[in-house]
C-alpha cells in the first residue's frame, strides 16, 4: 500500500514540476517572483520525484519478497529504509531552501533561523522519515532476524541466507 502511495506521489511530483513551466506569469510582481521561485526548482523537483518513484518501486519488490518469505527481501527493504532516509533529508533540504526563496520574493526578511521554513523542514522529514525508521528497527529486531535467517532467497532450495552479526 505505501508503495503504491509513494508511486502515485512521485508522479504527482513530476507532473507538478512539469507543469510550473506553463503557469501564466501573473501581473503581480510578487507573485510573479514566487512563480519564478518555483521554475527555477523545477529540475530539482522532477529528479526528486523520480527518485520517490524509485524508492516507491523498491519497497514493493522488497514488500512482496517479503510475503513470499524470501530471503533476499531483507537487503531490498533495508536499501529502501536507507535511500528513504536520504530522499527525506534531501526533501527537507529541499522544502527549507523553497520555503527561505519564497519569503525573500515577497520582501519578507528571512533571519538565518525563520521558523516557517525550519518547520516545514522539519515536518518534511518526520513525515518521510517515520516509515523507514520502522522499518529498520523491525528488521534488525533480534526475532525478525532470526527469521531472516532461516528464508531461502529464492523458490530453489539452499543454504539461507547470510546476514552480518
Amino acid at each position: 500500500v505505501l508503495g503504491s502511495f509513494g508511486i502515485i506521489r512521485g508522479v504527482i511530483k513530476i507532473v507538478e514540476a512539469s507543469m510550473v513551466g506553463y503557469l501564466p506569469m501573473p501581473s503581480d510582481p510578487v507573485l510573479t517572483r514566487i512563480t519564478n521561485v518555483f521554475r527555477d526548482w523545477r529540475t530539482i523537483q522532477t529528479i526528486y520525484g523520480v527518485a520517490l518513484t524509485v524508492a516507491a518501486v523498491v519497497l514493493i519488490v522488497g514488500s512482496i519478497g517479503l510475503m513470499r518469505r524470501r530471503g533476499g527481501s531483507y537487503w531490498i527493504l533495508m536499501s529502501w529504509s536507507i535511500l528513504k532516509l536520504s530522499l527525506a533529508a534531501a526533501g527537507a533540504g529541499i522544502a527549507v531552501a523553497v520555503q527561505r526563496e519564497i519569503e525573500l520574493a515577497m520582501g519578507l526578511p528571512s533571519p538565518p533561523r525563520d521558523f516557517a521554513s525550519i518547520f516545514q523542514g522539519l515536518t518534511t522529514l518526520l513525515w518521510f522519515g517515520a516509515s523507514p525508521v520502522f522499518v529498520l528497527i523491525w528488521l534488525v529486531w533480534p526475532a525478525n532476524r532470526a527469521d531472516f535467517k532461516r528464508r531461502p532467497s529464492s523458490d530453489r532450495p539452499h543454504p539461507p541466507t547470510r546476514l552480518p552479526p
